[in-house]
């Protein structure tokens, strides 16, 4: 699909070969922000910050990359550029709630169910990174080591603090028995070093109900006070997580789509998912996610 652009600004276009450019990444994102919903182009955004690339043609739906394409740091200064800050409120939206360092789209839309606020379907947990090394000891050797949790959490306001609590995603490459055995030992590891590591599938990961109480575990792990809802609240909150995810799971990477199905929604009498808050404002492999 081709659309017509005007004059892109300075240093905004790569050039790949004589007659032939692409836009910068983030130029990409301006340009794709009119056209995107606001948790598209957060799974974007998600993806250009993270060390893989959607590709229908590959085997597992998706090609790992050495590094990302963009950092947080470049987007910032690209909408500083643009002047007020009334412009691109999508973009600065996302940009708010983006966690660099995701390695395949399943750890992207694990990580948005999890720090989400509650009001947009999710659990508004702290995330203290994605894949982010810790400095670890070999229960054997005793040697330091680095381990890299898929997704690393932390208390509000401590993302750096004294309690963390890791959680892995188990796709199919984890069934190999070496892969296995690695997880044991990154598992202990990470147990002796105070960490405690959660892991679910993607039986577990589409289970609402586990999630749930899983969330709460984790809660209780990282010392946050239990939540008191009334029994109003607590359907809310279970039916904007279960849209949430529902939407989550038709962004394949590749449609973009999510407009159109708003305006269905519209038309149908339903509301739009997730809710925009005014405060805050498969044409891909299943293998893709993680499954």
């Amino acid at each position: 699909m081709t659309h017509p652009m005007g004059e892109p600004p300075t240093g905004e276009v790569l050039s790949l070969c004589k007659g032939l450019a692409c836009p910068t990444p983030s130029q990409l994102l301006v340009q794709l922000e009119p056209r995107l919903t606001r948790l598209e182009l957060l799974t974007l955004m998600e993806e250009l910050m993270g060390t893989y690339a959607v590709r229908p043609d590959a085997p597992r739906g998706m090609v790992a990359r050495p590094s990302p394409l963009l950092a947080p740091e470049e987007l910032e200064t690209r909408l500083g550029l643009a002047g007020s800050a009334t412009n691109h409120r999508k973009l600065r939206w996302a940009l708010d709630r983006a966690v660099p360092g995701s390695a395949s789209p399943r750890e992207s839309k694990l990580v948005l169910r999890l720090s989400l606020q509650a009001s947009l379907g999710g659990y508004g947990l702290a995330v203290a990174g994605l894949n982010q090394g810790l400095a670890v000891a070999g229960i054997a050797s005793g040697e330091g080591r680095v381990r890299r949790p898929d997704v690393l959490l932390a208390r509000p306001g401590h993302a750096g603090g004294d309690r963390l609590v890791a959680l892995e995603y188990d796709g199919d490459v984890h069934l190999d028995e070496e892969r296995h055995a690695e997880d044991l030992r990154r598992t202990n590891e990470l147990a002796a070093a105070g960490i405690a590591e959660y892991r679910v599938d993607k039986a577990l990961y589409k289970n609402l109900g586990y999630m749930d109480s899983l969330v709460e575990q984790i809660r209780a792990e990282l010392g946050m006070p239990r939540e008191h809802l009334s029994r109003r609240q607590r359907e809310q909150r279970r039916k904007l997580r279960l849209e949430l995810f529902d939407e989550l799971e038709e962004i394949d990477g590749v449609t973009w789509d999510g407009r159109a199905r708003e305006r269905d929604r519209r038309k149908a009498g339903v509301s739009a998912t997730p809710p925009q808050d005014p405060v805050e404002g498969d044409a891909v492999p299943l293998e893709a996610y993680g499954v």
